[in-house]
């Protein structure tokens, strides 16, 4: 049996999420932890990292079509882009046949695109990381998700929640309307991927 037919318990996890695509594209909004779901669906390891090159491949080609954010110089932009890309292709390789060779240029893929936001601000609670590009955050735990395969269940949720998560004063942060074709994208590649 293959192991793809062996993972089918998990497709009401996946009728779960597609249930949620459809309920906010009809207007709805939920609590960010509606995808918890993931986190069994990521519990297998090469799954899920097959899920994180997905989701880096996804935020990649947006961000190709993307013009700079306002708060950022077309240099820093430019800079984050050849970081994903450098992440997007040695997660590709990776995955696709790993080797020693491979896992240390994601290794070094992943470092750079930790240093490259490491700043901090000190809050009452705490101190806060300043994240100035989503995607290059969302590739750098697609490749953590990769690295840590014994933690491939939370980086996996972890991933989904920062690919997915929108805000809107009327909603305020969560899935969202605008998180709809997200989470749909999400559903459709575990529905491929247990073949349900």
């Amino acid at each position: 049996m293959s192991t793809r037919r062996s993972s089918n318990p998990l497709a009401a996890n996946v009728r779960k999420l597609a249930r949620i695509a459809i309920e906010l594209q009809q207007g709805e909004s939920f609590s960010i932890t509606r995808l918890t779901t993931l986190k069994r669906l990521c519990a297998d390891s090469d799954a899920a990292a097959r899920f994180a090159l997905h989701l880096a491949e996804r935020t990649h080609e947006r961000m190709q079509q993307s013009p700079p954010p306002s708060h950022l110089t077309l240099e820093r932009w430019e800079s984050f882009k050849q970081q994903v890309a450098v992440g997007v292709e040695c997660l590709f390789r990776h995955v696709s046949r790993p080797t020693p060779e491979t896992l240390s240029a994601l290794q070094a893929a992943w470092s750079a695109l930790k240093a490259s936001q490491n700043q901090y601000r000190k809050q009452a609670w705490g101190s806060v990381r300043i994240i100035e590009s989503r995607e290059a955050l969302l590739v750098e735990k697609a490749i953590a998700c990769v690295l840590m395969p014994q933690q491939s269940a939370e980086w996996g949720y972890q991933l989904a929640r920062d690919y997915a998560e929108r805000y809107d004063p009327r909603y305020g942060s969560g899935l969202i309307p605008d998180s709809a074709p997200y989470v749909e994208e999400i559903a459709v590649f575990w529905r491929h991927e247990l073949g349900v």
